[in-house]
């Protein structure tokens, strides 16, 4: 595992222990009951709606960046520089691109 991945797990067990903490106290104190954990509230469909939204939104701009790389590739794979009529691996015409 990276870095990266690691912070990002240790993060994630973290706001759920946060969360778990909360939740813990709240019910211990009388100010929820064991049903009122379970069920989202308003801010809860909000920011899981907010999160769907985003991850859409992430996905769609993936999408985007995978089909701008494309374009800049010759049939062959070789990589076509702006202003290039003609891929320098193969010598195609660089409009000439199959498969997309």
């Amino acid at each position: 595992m990276t870095k990266k991945v690691k912070g990002i797990l240790l993060l994630a067990a973290a706001a759920v222990a946060v969360v778990l903490i909360y939740n813990i106290w709240s019910y211990s104190c009388g100010h929820c009951t064991f049903r009122s954990m379970t069920t989202l509230g308003t801010p809860g469909y909000l920011l899981l709606q907010l999160n769907a939204a985003l991850l859409a939104a992430l996905v769609i701009l993936k999408l985007l960046s995978t089909l701008q790389t494309r374009k800049r590739r010759c049939s062959c794979g070789g990589r076509l520089l702006p202003g290039w009529h003609y891929c320098p691996a193969c010598g195609n015409k660089a409009g000439c691109q199959r498969g997309l």
